[in-house]
Parts: C-alpha cells; sequence; structure tokens
C-alpha cells in the first residue's frame, strides 16, 4: 500500500436503543468496549454529568451524541469532515426494526459527492432515513428514532374461560409494546392455575421497590441491571396504543403493570400517567390499567377524573410487608393513596398479594381489611397466595419465603393447598359478614381451589381484566 493510497470506509454503528440498553454498564467499567471503539474516553463526559438522569436520555440523543464524537475522531485522524445527517440507518425487511447505521468516512475530495448518490438506493427490503438534526432534546417522547409507519395488529382465536372461543388481539406489530398475557394455559386438569388471557401494555419493565418474591427477578435475571426501571420510548408506545385505540371494537383493559410498577415513572418531568391517559380518554371503549405498589399520585390527581383509568393498589398485611416489602411505601400510605384516588373519582380495585401464613396471619389480615374497608369501598378485591416460579426461586437473594412453598402447579410452587384455602376463606367470610361485601376474585390459583371455596373460575372478574 502507498503512502498517499486514499482509503474510504463504510462504518456500521450500532442504534441507540442498543446502546443505551448497556451504557450503564459501560460507563461503570474502567474499561469498556466503547473506549476501544471511539479510541478515547471523551465519550463519557455527557453521561457522566448526571449518571442519575441517564434512564431519561432519549435514544435519539445518545445516537447523535456518539457519531457526532465518531466524526470528530475521524476528521482528527485525517478524513475529511462528515457532514451530520448523511448515515444510514438500517431495518429489518420484516418487523422494521432498527439495527444499525452506516457511516462514511472518505479523505478524497469527492468521497462525499459519491456516498450521497449512493444513498438514495436502499439496500433491498430495507428502509433508510437520516437522523433528524433536531433531536438532541433529553425527553424520550420527543426523541425522532421511530419513523411513523401503519402498524398491524396480529389476532388468533382464544379459548376463553367460560368454554367458548373467540377471536382476539394477540399483539400490535411484534409485542413488544402490546402483546396478550398468555403464559397460563387453558385449565385442564384441577392443578392448572387459572389466569385470564389479559393484554399487556409494555410501556417499561422492571421495579424499585425490591420485594423478596418478586417475580421480576427470575423473569430480568440475566438483565445487566436486573430489575432497575426501564422505559421504552414514549413515542412508540403512542404508535402502538394509538393503532390498538383505533382498530379493535371489542372492550379491552390493557395492564401496564404486568412487567412494571405502573407509577415507577411519576417522579419524572414527563410522568406516564397523564401521557398514557391523555390518550385514553380521546375513546369511551377501552381502558387502562395501572398496578401499583408507589404512593405517587399527584400527577393522577392533577387529572380530571377518566372513566377509562383503573387504579389497583397491591397491599399485604403490615407485618408481611415490613419483612419482605422493605423498600414499598408503608401499606398506610399506600391505602391512603388509594383513598385519595378513589375520593377524586377513579375506580380503584385491591389486590392483597402474596398472602403468606406467617404466625397469626389471620389476626394480620384480618386488621389489613378492617384498615381498607374503614378508608373506602374498592371495586373488587383480588385474593393471591406465596407462589414462586422455579426461576423466581433461582434469581432472589432473600429467599426466606421459600419456606412456606410445599405444593406444585403450573405456575411454580405454592402454599400447602389447605392452608391456601383456610386463609382465602377466612377473609372471604370476614368480608361478607362483617363489610357485606363479596366482589373477590383469586389470583392465579388453581381449579381445585376454586371448587373447594365454591367459586366459579368461569364467572371470573380479577384484577386484571374488565
Amino acid at each position: 500500500m502507498t503512502k498517499d493510497r486514499r482509503i474510504d470506509l463504510v462504518i456500521t454503528f450500532p442504534e441507540g436503543m442498543d446502546i443505551k440498553r448497556n451504557i450503564a454498564r459501560y460507563l461503570k467499567q474502567s474499561h469498556s468496549i466503547l473506549d476501544d471503539y471511539f479510541g478515547a474516553e471523551e465519550w463519557r463526559k455527557i453521561f457522566t454529568k448526571d449518571v442519575r438522569n441517564l434512564s431519561q436520555l432519549s435514544s435519539a440523543f445518545i445516537e447523535k451524541y456518539l457519531i457526532d464524537y465518531y466524526r470528530k475522531k475521524l476528521v482528527e485522524i485525517g478524513y475529511k469532515e462528515i457532514k451530520s445527517g448523511e448515515e444510514i440507518l438500517i431495518k429489518s425487511s420484516q418487523k422494521k426494526l432498527p439495527l444499525y447505521y452506516l457511516l462514511f468516512a472518505s479523505k478524497h475530495p469527492l468521497g462525499h459527492k459519491f456516498w450521497k448518490e449512493i444513498s438514495k438506493i436502499s439496500p433491498t427490503g430495507q428502509i433508510s432515513f437520516s437522523l433528524n438534526n433536531n433531536s438532541d432534546n433529553l425527553v424520550r417522547e420527543n426523541s425522532a428514532e421511530y419513523l411513523p409507519v401503519k402498524l398491524k395488529l396480529v389476532y388468533k382465536d382464544y379459548k376463553l374461560l367460560e368454554g367458548r372461543t373467540k377471536k382476539l388481539v394477540e399483539r400490535v406489530s411484534d409485542g413488544s409494546i402490546i402483546t396478550r398475557f398468555n403464559k397460563t394455559p387453558f385449565p385442564e386438569s384441577l392443578n392448572d392455575v387459572v389466569c385470564p388471557h389479559f393484554l399487556e401494555l409494555k410501556w417499561a419493565y422492571g421495579c424499585p421497590f425490591d420485594c423478596a418474591w418478586c417475580y421480576l427477578k427470575g423473569t430480568f435475571r440475566f438483565q445487566p441491571d436486573g430489575t432497575s426501571p426501564k422505559f421504552k420510548p414514549l413515542e412508540k408506545v403512542k404508535s402502538h396504543v394509538d393503532a390498538f385505540l383505533a382498530e379493535v371494537d371489542s372492550t379491552e383493559i390493557l395492564n401496564t403493570g404486568e412487567i412494571a410498577d405502573s407509577l415507577m415513572g411519576e417522579k419524572n418531568d414527563h410522568p406516564f400517567a397523564k401521557f398514557i391517559i391523555s390518550l385514553f380518554e380521546k375513546q369511551a371503549r377501552h381502558k387502562v390499567l395501572f398496578v401499583t405498589k408507589s404512593a405517587a399520585i399527584k400527577h393522577l390527581l392533577d387529572i380530571p377524573v377518566s372513566r377509562q383509568v383503573v387504579i389497583s393498589f397491591s397491599l399485604n398485611a403490615e407485618e408481611v410487608a415490613k419483612k419482605w416489602e422493605k423498600k414499598a411505601p408503608t401499606i398506610k400510605s399506600r391505602i391512603e393513596a388509594a383513598q385519595k384516588l378513589y375520593n377524586h373519582g377513579y375506580e380503584v380495585r385491591i389486590r392483597i398479594d402474596p398472602m403468606v401464613p406467617v404466625e397469626n396471619w389471620e389476626k394480620f389480615y384480618v386488621q389489613l381489611i378492617d384498615q381498607l374497608f374503614n378508608s373506602f369501598l374498592p371495586e373488587r378485591v383480588t385474593l393471591g397466595s406465596l407462589r414462586g416460579l422455579q426461576s423466581t426461586i433461582n434469581g432472589v437473594k432473600d429467599n426466606s419465603w421459600v419456606k412456606y412453598l410445599s405444593e406444585s402447579s403450573n405456575w411454580g410452587k405454592k402454599v400447602d393447598f389447605d392452608l391456601r384455602a383456610a386463609m382465602y376463606g377466612r377473609i372471604m367470610s370476614y368480608l361478607t359478614r362483617k363489610y357485606n361485601y363479596s366482589n373477590v376474585a383469586l389470583c392465579k390459583e388453581t381449579v381445585a381451589l376454586w371448587n373447594e371455596l365454591g367459586l366459579s373460575y368461569k364467572k371470573i372478574r380479577c384484577n386484571c381484566v374488565w
């Protein structure tokens, strides 16, 4: 190779979401793969100014900052100045998901003219577009990483608990935002758990409360940051929700709290509650469900109440919460928050789950019922007992609760059958006798247990359904 030979480069550069998933881990490392990629450590500066707000940086901002920095480094080693906006985003041909960017660098004065002509031709079956140069806003909902496209809704025939089959939405597009929970098959045997196939609205994942038995610890056990909250781009959430609301005729309730605490983003400058409610209140067919242990309800109280919103609080006996839900708000503060929302006009549901047969459990759970019903009247109450998938049991640090599990089901290990029946029966009879309240259902409980209590699971109205 001669000394003055000019070399043109076509460089693949990861798209922002891919980098964002791992940026916190890279920053913690004394030497990361990004240091090698950029040939220097200066890229860290923008992120280390306030690592606490790292999750607030949009993927588009991360993309633009790092690509601009990479251009700068190329110029420093002799390449011609590379104009912002000349990069090409390559997307998958089927799902149109971002894969990576192509960057061009040349030492020839006509190199960029050549690249400009090349970039007009999209690779076969793929889509290209340039970054918006105004995408340096730190707020996720203003990022520009997703192009407006018509999203496809996928339908599937589901066998309902009552026995009939109905065509329902299985997912919107790739199912990354809206998908139907289908991990529990239609119950066939007495040992099968009952759980309707509800819709998940996966706007985020993780939870800050670190409850000892949280199944998310098993679900996200391979994530670098475990169950630390992760938020998805709001513009992507909006596009999937809008597509769903515009097309689906049959009434549905979308659960925002299956893989995240629904109110864990309420301390941000752009709270999720206000954002998502603004989408649902434009129509009158579907509802959005919040499931939470949080007491951060300020933004919910700021909103004129919408009949398209359901708030569900997860509660437990005080003694149980103190031992295994240490980072969550107190039971008293959760009930007070629920009462305020009830008085504001929201539909409020309650989950008492997981009930744990600690010593004096009967006394503790009766006290919880009195504390709850002396504050307000919940629209419905769903009871659940301690349970643990093997992945959860393997993924937790505090396994002191596992000793209460002795029975197997198709949803992991459970408390002994007779003991579960006694706990449910005691609370249900107390609710009926003292408060004349019978709007109670069970969560992920076996057919045999429903039968034992004389309840019909085929007419279930539990927490996550209409």
